[in-house]
This record gives C-alpha cells, structure tokens and sequence, in this order.
C-alpha cells in the first residue's frame, strides 16, 4: 500500500510495540492471528467494532443504483476492481449507476480510471458525507460493494448489513467472518473484476435474494450493536484495571 520502504518502518514499530502490551484487543480473528505472530503469549480479547443501533431501523425504499460506501482508497478498497467491474456491468445495463461515497484523497485518481474505462458517466463520486446522507444513501441503494484487497475488520459491511443493504463483499482478510456468508453478503474473490461483475449482475436480476439478504443480514448484524460491543471493552478495560 505504502511501498517497501514505509512498511518496513511500520512492521518495525508493530514487532516493537505491540509485544510491551499487558492485553490486547482483536476485532477479528483475522486481526487476532497478525497479533499472535509478533505476541504469541500476550492475552487476547476479542472484540468487534460496533454500529450505530440507529443503522437497524433505517427503511429500505431500494432504487436501481450500486453503492460504494468506504474510504477513498483505491489500492486498499479494491477500488479500480470496482470499477473494472462495473465497466463489465455497464455493456449489458448501460444506465447502471455507481454512487461512491466517503473520505481520502483518491477522487481524482477514481475519477480518471472511471474515465479511462469508458464509465465516467455511471460513477458519481460524492466524497465525504453526512450521517443523515449516509443513511439515505443505505436506504435507497440496490447493493453496496465492498471489493477490499484486505481489511482488519469492515465496518463498512457491518454498517450496510445492519441497515439492510444487500452486500457484495471480497473473500479477503476479515471480511468473510464479519459478513457471515451467506447471511449477511455474498462473497467474491478478490481481485477479480469478472466475478465480481457476475455477482453484480446476479444479484440485480434477483430481488427476492436481495430482500433475503436484507432481512438476514440485519439479524447477522446485531452482533455488532454498539450496546452490546461497549459492553465487551468495559469488561476489557475493567480486566486491565484489576490487573
């Protein structure tokens, strides 16, 4: 993501640091065996991250447009996997449209790959936006896509699950256990624009797999209600303050 140079200063920093912690917290299993390679005898609570208990009751009013809901980053978020995909898409739906949402400093490059595919008509990329834009954007989106190249845990697949978005997500670091396949997203390889595009197409054609989804995913989701994860660090913190 950074290049050779800066990750070897972060991979330093990491085998230095995390080993001096009395505990550590994982929000994935994931996350929890990178942490057991650098401190294989540190304990270990796991503990999600949690979503608004308001996500849960935003009312679906679906329209006919993708949604990207994430950071702007293109490498890390599959991004340009993304758009190759909807560029597939686009050859038999040419009015299929593409909402890119959230904060980072890849507009520009986004906006000239969309170009460069021949699809800067389909996407429109919102950048950084309001909670009360954010629920609309969940209430009224067909599917979200989530292509990460990895992640440490999600939480924007948590959030769209626990508002009732169809997810389309990449089988890669955390994000098969967070998602719960087939329950709260549909898995894809990473990486792969063509199989992402035939999910794509798949789950448009099928509306009573998404309404499904919708409905499972949100049940899924509940495992990530902010009560429930604050509940988990106060007992976290209470262990280290005991200690």
């Amino acid at each position: 993501r950074w290049g050779a140079p800066i990750t070897r200063i972060i991979a330093a920093l990491e085998r230095e640091m995390i080993p001096r912690a009395s505990r550590i917290s994982a929000t994935s299993n994931a996350a929890r065996s990178a942490a057991i390679a650098i401190a294989p005898h540190t304990p270990i609570d796991m503990i999600g991250a949690g979503v608004s208990p308001t996500l849960f009751y935003i009312v679906r009013r679906p329209e006919e447009f993708l949604l990207y809901f994430g950071r702007l980053d293109v490498f890390h978020k599959g991004i340009d996997t993304l758009l190759e995909a909807v560029a597939i898409v686009a050859k038999r739906r040419r009015g299929i449209q593409l909402r890119i949402a959230g904060r980072g400093g890849s507009t520009g490059r986004i906006a000239a790959l969309a170009q460069s595919l021949g699809i800067a008509a389909n996407v429109r990329i919102l950048g950084p936006v309001a909670d009360t834009v954010r629920d609309e954007l969940f209430a009224t989106a067909a599917i979200q896509i989530m292509p990460s190249r990895f992640e440490g845990f999600g939480l924007a697949a948590a959030e769209a699950m626990a508002a009732g978005v169809p997810l389309i997500a990449a089988s890669s670091g955390s994000l098969p256990e967070v998602v719960d396949a087939p329950r709260g997203a549909w898995l894809v390889p990473a990486n792969d624009p063509i199989a992402l595009a035939a999910a794509v197409d798949n789950l448009l054609d099928d509306s009573l797999a998404r309404e499904n989804l919708s409905r499972t995913a949100r049940q899924s989701a509940r495992r990530f209600d902010w009560n429930r994860v604050a509940e988990k660090h106060l007992r976290f913190v209470q262990t280290i303050a005991s200690a």
